[in-house]
């Protein structure tokens, strides 16, 4: 795309020894005006993937990618910026949506969510709670957010502003090559259950193991029988297991979390 076609927006791109996928998900970003890049201790030369108006900045490894949002997002040049990680890619179909979609946008749009594709090795999954035909976010309005860096409530409208959806049609999606297998799977989310149990008591919720226990079943009914993780065979099945497995870790986590708020009195 010419650059004189680029749009007002920045994109964002944290990434962490990723430089393998970096690159497509880059050239899906070049009718954006800016892209940054932000290198989270990387150890394989992610530098290498940069190219024309691309920018790399460095910045101590994170446990979590919204770590960086307050640090970074109030340094970029456009008052759109899109979030995005090294593993998505977003199809062409998309990009032509957006492109004529952002300069017309509504003036209380503080949210453009848009379809999102996930992949568990490679393959698209049909359903779970990730599959099937999901809405995810995509970009955000500086002016119109408030920005945190607290695990998946990271970006909160303020008062007045609300979330323009994208809806399916065709192949317009960010295409998430979310996970290469098990052993990401679990790490990633270990990682991020560190937060939760701050975020739950935040949210004035107390720990309380009948809520525990319910809370997986029910995660498991949602993922499995709600959102038909049983069209994915053997995978949807322990995808939901392990979403259970992790709503479960949730409440374990704001136990932690209370008993060191309880060792600090």
């Amino acid at each position: 795309m010419a650059e004189n076609k680029r749009l007002p927006v920045s994109a964002l791109v944290g990434t962490c020894n990723e430089a393998h996928l970096l690159r497509q998900c880059l050239d899906s970003l070049q009718w954006c005006d800016e892209i940054l890049v932000v290198d989270l201790e990387s150890n394989d030369h992610p530098e290498r993937m940069i190219q024309g108006h691309e920018r790399m900045e460095h910045y101590r490894r994170v446990s979590r990618i919204e770590d960086i949002f307050p640090v970074f997002i109030p340094k970029l040049k456009h008052q759109w910026v899109l979030l995005i990680d090294p593993d998505e890619v977003l199809d062409p179909e998309l990009q032509k949506q957006l492109t004529e979609f952002i300069p017309q946008a509504p003036e209380d749009a503080g949210r453009i969510n848009t379809p999102i594709r996930y992949y568990f090795k490679k393959h698209a999954l049909k359903g779970t709670v990730w599959g099937g035909k999901r809405i995810g976010r995509l970009l955000i309005h500086r002016e119109r957010v408030l920005v945190a860096d607290t695990v998946h409530t990271a970006i909160t409208l303020k008062e007045g502003f609300r979330t323009h959806k994208i809806r399916h049609a065709g192949n317009n999606v960010d295409h998430h090559y979310w996970m290469s297998g098990w052993k990401q799977l679990f790490e990633k989310h270990r990682r991020y259950l560190q937060g939760e149990g701050l975020n739950m008591y935040r949210e004035g919720k107390r720990y309380n193991l009948p809520a525990q226990l319910w809370s997986g079943m029910q995660a498991f009914r949602e993922s499995f029988i709600q959102c038909k993780g049983y069209l994915d065979g053997i995978t949807g099945l322990s995808l939901s297991l392990f979403w259970a497995w992790y709503q479960v870790g949730k409440w374990r986590s704001l136990r932690h979390y209370q008993r060191s708020l309880k060792n600090t009195k």
